[in-house]
């Protein structure tokens, strides 16, 4: 007997143990309340959830008010004692105390069930006391996070929504949507998807959603923000655009959502497709002006065709002394007129965005003394001396435009010798620095001992269409584009161009370019075509002229005179055919724009002709359309090469010896 009562003892004694223990992990004590003695009594975690020692408790109701904070201690004292009177089996309730080892707030979960007598009389009350301060704090601090974004999404420009993607229905519109587009959020949680996208809207959504939910369940973490630009209707029939972001998350309950933001954008687009109106008008403009200056190009030259080639032929004529400084004065006067013509057309090519540059191998050295020669003449007639010195590291055989390259030395230069009365010009190339062996990057000099440029006059030198001296009686012509180009053609070269100058001193121009530097198989390369000397053996006989202008037929004729050439003429297109049916010829020089057909369609209709008798004519285009895109033209068309009009008589006569010596040898 005394064994089982010990048992029974001991079971009491771990269940108590266990009730201790289960109630300091869940932070929940128990309490006994005996009504007729006024005495409550705690279980040890309520004193530590109140942070009482039990000697310091009076263990009545009265104390345990005490302990409560002084703004809920109404609350509680009234529901205990309501439900007292009331007859109610108990109650239930939130509140806070004031832990008195810390001085701490803290929140606690109480709930208490009454134990009566048959006479329904209280004699014994139970309850339980739980620490609930994290979970209140959580709640609070989640309650604050919601109010703040629900006031930022109603206040917001933006509308935020949030839609069930699973169950394809939106849950949450912010207010502003009847800002945006004039709806209610009950309207605008009610709109179906094809009800709120115009047609090319709804495919382009409709696409992004199948794409979005598959990556999504593949894998949540990939899916990135998405953003699309869409058309809506608002409710008073206006059309809007809207910027739509969306992300794709999982909701409380599982199912797949979308919370999105959408942001009027109708402003923006509006003032896009005014700019873009604006823009083509103004590319339209741009292209208009270039085809005019190109067009008015072509008239110009051809009539300076006839000035500067009748001049070249009183040249090579028998003049006396006085003959010859006449024709002279008139070819300068002409060239100078050509140098004018070419830097308008050059600056509606930079307008146009359409100027580039080429890339073959050329000699540097043999450029310099090309450009040295071109200025030796006029120089020595105003006793100025001109020099040139390239530094012995300085590479020779480089790759690049040596033609832009020659046209930005022979501005300055020839700025140098015309604003130069007395004194020397030097030019002068150093190497600034080698890249790998592939690039070169070279600085050019040219000083002079002239008149100088003010510190006003350098801030708009390199202005289009500026000059140093816009006065009524400016001493010295020219467009005022030549610097302004070659600041462009340096830029397109990766250099820049500054200057260095002073009033009555003379001025020095600077400019860096990078150039790939040519290995041995490069430097050898030359224009297709025979060597110089193979040229010389071969006599040319028989050439074709296509040309349209009689005085550019009566040019060539005289030139080709001038050799002993034989000229077959064809005045258009179809007459050019049928020529070239029935006679071979050395070389065909052909017109571009004539009556009938024009240059570039007669010179595919001979390379289909030739493609039965396996022989290839060369064919030369003469012409007055000097932009570079027109060259590639005539390349395209099937032409070997390319003289621009106003011919000059040198190079007409390399360019046709070239070819016929080489169309002989095919």
């Amino acid at each position: 007997m005394e064994h089982k009562v010990s048992s029974l003892i001991e079971q009491k004694m771990q269940t108590e143990e266990l009730l201790r223990q289960s109630q300091e992990i869940a932070h929940v004590g128990s309490w006994t309340y005996e009504n007729e003695t006024n005495l409550l009594i705690w279980s040890d975690e309520v004193y530590r959830i109140f942070g009482v020692q039990p000697r310091e408790f009076g263990g009545t109701m009265e104390a345990f008010f005490g302990l409560v904070v002084p703004e809920d201690r109404v609350t509680v004292h009234d529901a205990f004692f309501h439900s007292l009177d009331e007859g109610e089996p108990g109650y239930e309730i939130e509140h806070r105390i004031m832990k008195m080892d810390t001085a701490e707030v803290r929140y606690v979960h109480e709930k208490c069930l009454h134990v009566r007598n048959s006479s329904g009389e209280v004699i014994r009350s139970n309850g339980m006391v739980q620490d609930i301060t994290e979970r209140r704090l959580a709640e609070e601090a989640l309650r604050a996070s919601e109010e703040k974004y629900r006031l930022i999404a109603e206040n917001a420009s933006d509308v935020i929504y949030v839609m069930n993607r699973t169950q394809n229905r939106y849950t949450y519109f912010s207010p502003n949507i009847q800002q945006l587009r004039g709806l209610t959020v009950e309207e605008a949680l009610n709109e179906p998807l094809e009800a709120a996208l115009s047609l090319e809207s709804l495919i382009v959504v409709k696409e992004n959603i199948a794409k979005d939910m598959k990556e999504f369940i593949d894998d949540p973490a990939s899916v990135k923000t998405h953003i699309s630009e869409i058309r809506q209707p608002c409710k008073n029939g206006d059309w809007i655009w809207v910027e739509v972001s969306t992300k794709y998350r999982y909701g409380i309950t599982g199912d797949i959502e979308v919370v999105g933001i959408i942001r009027n954008i109708d402003a923006r687009k509006k003032a896009e497709k005014e700019l873009l109106i604006a823009k083509n008008k103004s590319d339209a403009a741009v292209v208009a002006k270039s085809q005019f200056l190109a067009n008015m190009s072509h008239e110009i030259r051809t009539p300076m065709n006839g000035m500067l080639g009748m001049l070249q032929l009183l040249e090579m004529s028998t003049l006396d002394e006085e003959q010859k400084e006449l024709v002279g004065i008139c070819r300068n006067s002409a060239e100078t007129l050509l140098y004018i013509i070419n830097d308008i057309l050059d600056y509606s090519k930079i307008e146009a965005g359409k100027l580039s540059l080429d890339k073959r191998p050329f000699s540097l050295r043999d450029l310099i003394h090309g450009v040295i020669v071109l200025f030796d003449l006029v120089a020595s007639r105003k006793a100025l001396f001109l020099e040139s010195h390239i530094e012995q590291d300085v590479p020779d055989q480089l790759i690049g435009d040596p033609f832009r390259l020659r046209q930005i030395l022979s501005n300055l230069i020839g700025n140098a010798v015309k604003f130069t009365k007395k004194g020397r010009i030097d030019l002068s190339v150093r190497n600034l620095q080698i890249r790998n062996r592939q690039e070169v990057t070279l600085e050019f000099m040219v000083g002079d001992t002239g008149i100088g440029i003010s510190e006003e006059g350098m801030e708009a030198l390199f202005h289009r269409f500026s000059q140093v001296d816009g006065t009524d009686t400016r001493r010295y012509g020219g467009t005022g584009l030549g610097l302004a180009i070659s600041q462009s053609l340096v830029e397109l070269m990766t250099g820049r161009i500054w200057v260095e100058s002073k009033m009555g001193k003379g001025s020095t121009f600077f400019f860096t370019c990078v150039l790939d530097m040519a290995d041995m198989e490069q430097a050898a390369i030359r224009p297709t075509g025979p060597e110089q000397g193979e040229i010389e053996k071969q006599s040319v006989e028989n050439l074709l002229l296509v040309e349209d202008d009689d005085t550019s037929r009566l040019l060539i004729i005289k030139l080709a005179m001038k050799k002993g050439w034989k000229i077959t003429l064809a005045e258009n297109g179809d007459d050019a055919i049928d020529i070239f049916r029935s006679t071979r010829f050395d070389a065909v020089l052909m017109d571009i724009q004539m009556p009938v057909m024009n240059g570039y369609e007669v010179t595919r209709v001979m390379r289909r002709l030739e493609e039965k008798s396996k022989r290839h004519t060369p064919i030369i285009a003469v012409t007055a359309n000097a932009m570079k895109t027109d060259q590639e033209k005539c390349l395209d068309a099937g032409m070997d090469d390319y003289i621009s009009k106003p011919v000059n008589a040198d190079e007409f006569f390399a360019v046709v010896r070239k070819w016929c010596s080489f169309g002989k040898n095919q």
